[in-house]
C-alpha cells in the first residue's frame, strides 16, 4: 500500500494523538511520575523510540497532554455556554461538569508538587480563555436583574473555581453519591445563602 504525502502525515497524527490519549489514562489512573515511557509505549502499544520521536522526552509528551486536557475543557466550557440561556444555568453546567472527577490523587498531588509549570499552565490557560467568558455571561446576567450588580464578577468566578476545586479533590465528596443533588446544594447555596433573615450590612447590636 502506497500512502501520498497527506495520509502519511494524517497516520503519524493518529499516532500521536492515540500516544497523548493512553498517556493521558495512565497519568489519570497511577499518576504522572509512577508512569514510565514504557508502559506507555506497552499499553498503546508503540514502541519507545516512537514516543521519542514525537515529544522528544517525557516532559514533552506531559506538556502535550496538558494541552490537550486544556483544549477539551475549553471546549467542553464553550459547549456549556451554547447550552445555557444564562448565568444560573451555566453554573448548574459547570459544577456538575464530571471529568474533574477523573483525576486521581496522584495526578494531582504530582501536578502541584512535582510539575507545578504545567499547573500554573493550567491556570492561566483558564484565566486567559474560560473565565473571560463566564464574566461576560454574569455581566450579562447583571444587566437583566438576575444577578445583583454589587458583586464583582471576576470575584463570582474565583468563587465557583475554588468550588470546582474543592469537589475535584479526591476523598472529599465520598459520602455524597448523586452528583447532580450535590451541585444543585452548591446552587442553592450560593443564590440564597443559609440565611432565611434578609441580608443586612449593618453591625449586630450590642
Amino acid at each position: 500500500m502506497i500512502l501520498n504525502k497527506g495520509g502519511v502525515l494524517s497516520v503519524a497524527n493518529g499516532k500521536k494523538e492515540q500516544i497523548i490519549r493512553t498517556a493521558r489514562r495512565l497519568f489519570y489512573e497511577q499518576g504522572i511520575s509512577t508512569t514510565s515511557m514504557d508502559q506507555i509505549a506497552e499499553a498503546v502499544p508503540v514502541s519507545k523510540m516512537t514516543i521519542y520521536k514525537y515529544f522528544g522526552s517525557k516532559d514533552g509528551l506531559i506538556e502535550q497532554v496538558v494541552t490537550a486536557i486544556n483544549e477539551e475543557t475549553h471546549a467542553d466550557f464553550a459547549q456549556m455556554m451554547e447550552q445555557s440561556n444564562d448565568a444560573i444555568e451555566l453554573m448548574h453546567h459547570l459544577l456538575r461538569y464530571q471529568k474533574m472527577n477523573d483525576y486521581s490523587a496522584e495526578f494531582i498531588n504530582d501536578l502541584v508538587n512535582v510539575y507545578p509549570e504545567y499547573t500554573q499552565q493550567m491556570i492561566e490557560y483558564n484565566e486567559q480563555k474560560n473565565m473571560p467568558l463566564f464574566e461576560e455571561m454574569v455581566f450579562r446576567g447583571q444587566q437583566n436583574g438576575q444577578i445583583r450588580k454589587d458583586i464583582s464578577p471576576h470575584l463570582l468566578v474565583l468563587y465557583l473555581s475554588s468550588m470546582k476545586e474543592f469537589m475535584a479533590k479526591p476523598g472529599r465528596l465520598e459520602p455524597f453519591t448523586n452528583m447532580n443533588v450535590l451541585a444543585d446544594q452548591f446552587i442553592s447555596l450560593l443564590i440564597h445563602g443559609i440565611s432565611n433573615t434578609p441580608f443586612t450590612t449593618e453591625p449586630p447590636k450590642e
